[in-house]
């Protein structure tokens, strides 16, 4: 034997040795791991059907996910009330703003194979688009469309959206708003701007967005319930439909197609099945389609958004910094870094938040206004971690 190959040999067998010492700390590390968040799931869950009852919402649908394992998967409720079909993980509800995850990455995906590069002006695609400056114009790239950092007042015309004003109208129309600060230089959330990430994602590729949506992200993931558009949601059988609280209690109403007309902002539609595929590919776990280098890219901080940690009591106590980054919120909770978003239209809410160092995260669909997006996911996020138990539900009942 040469003395090459036996040096060889002696590596591989120091390696051996090494990973029989060390292969019992793993598995045991594992272990303890595996245990912890089925405890975790075990004192959740019957929270999530406490804080149903609370506020007699019609219905919900949670996931939880942990080192890409889909530890929690149901439905809870009934699609309409008054009617007996339940919610079940196939259940498709509206995903409003979480919507807009979806367009970042598709445009970062894009922007890695270089289809177009996220620091180019938006004109440069959308040559006809202005805002009231010539030279904010021409600064304003599309980064800072998917930061929340146009320049122009918060939710700028929504009320025209939801008037039923056409989009490219309203887009017109954003020529003579008066910014409130430099282009890149301040946070003000948006639904309208925001989607002009779909007219320039349109010209690089000579794609809709709808295809490039489906293309892309929604059929690769295997995300086999989720569409873009409204009409996709129309003709969907297993449907949540949107409930408004009366006096009377909770009525099903029809779907509105007012967010609908800005895709990238609010236009996909997905079951609990499909959230749960989504936050397997937000952990790494589908780098196939979703690259890390997209996933750290759409998840680093990019624009401080300070008033974001106030307001739910969950978010003034537990939020200790926040940041917009590209399609998602980036947070700081109880120490540690938390990518979240939210999402609402007219009775559905949804939210998905992710702690990337522990690896775990959730979902919550409701197709309610039910005042349950300040209950479910910070009591998961505080039983994962071990805080003090804040007892959220009876916090917004206000009883604490």
């Amino acid at each position: 034997m040469s003395k090459k190959i036996s040096k060889v040999c002696k590596k591989i067998r120091l390696f051996f040795t090494i990973l029989a010492i060390f292969s019992p700390v793993l598995s045991f590390a594992a272990t303890q791991d595996d245990a912890h968040i089925q405890s975790v799931v075990k004192r959740f869950e019957p929270i999530i059907q406490k804080t149903l009852d609370t506020w007699r919402a019609p219905g919900a649908a949670v996931a939880i996910v942990k080192d890409g394992e889909i530890i929690l998967l149901k439905g809870y409720g009934v699609r309409v009330v008054g009617k007996p079909e339940r919610v079940d993980t196939h259940t498709v509800f509206r995903l409003a703003s979480v919507s807009k995850g979806f367009a970042a990455e598709a445009a970062a995906l894009l922007a890695h194979e270089k289809t177009l590069t996220l620091q180019d002006p938006l004109v440069k695609y959308v040559p006809d688009f202005s805002l009231i400056s010539s030279v904010q114009t021409h600064e304003l790239t599309l980064q800072d469309v998917l930061s929340q950092s146009s320049g122009l007042p918060a939710h700028a015309y929504d009320d025209l959206l939801e008037s039923n004003v056409a989009y490219p109208d309203i887009v017109e129309r954003l020529k003579s708003v008066n910014l409130v600060c430099q282009v890149g230089k301040c946070y003000t959330y948006q639904n309208v701007m925001y989607s002009m990430i779909g007219d320039a994602m349109t010209a690089a590729t000579g794609k809709s967005y709808k295809n490039i949506i489906e293309e892309r992200l929604l059929k690769p993931l295997d995300m086999n319930d989720a569409s873009v558009g409204m009409q996709s949601m129309l003709t969907t059988s297993n449907v949540a439909m949107p409930h408004i609280r009366t006096r009377k209690g909770w009525a099903p109403v029809k779907i509105k197609d007012s967010y609908y007309k800005v895709l990238p902002a609010a236009g996909v539609n997905a079951s609990i099945s499909d959230m749960a595929q989504w936050l397997r590919a937000q952990m790494g776990y589908r780098t196939d389609i979703l690259p890390q280098a997209v996933l750290n890219e759409v998840h680093a901080p990019v624009i401080r958004s300070p008033e974001e940690a106030t307001g739910a009591p969950w978010r003034r106590e537990r939020l200790k910094s926040a940041h917009y980054g590209l399609g998602w919120r980036v947070f700081t909770y109880a120490g540690r870094p938390l990518v979240y978003h939210a999402g609402g239209v007219q009775g559905y809410r949804s939210e998905v938040a992710y702690l990337p160092e522990e690896k775990v995260g959730i979902v919550v669909l409701s197709n309610s206004d039910a005042r349950m997006s300040g209950i479910i996911v910070p009591t998961f996020l505080d039983t994962y971690l071990g805080l003090p138990d804040r007892q959220w539900l009876q916090v917004a009942k206000g009883k604490k």
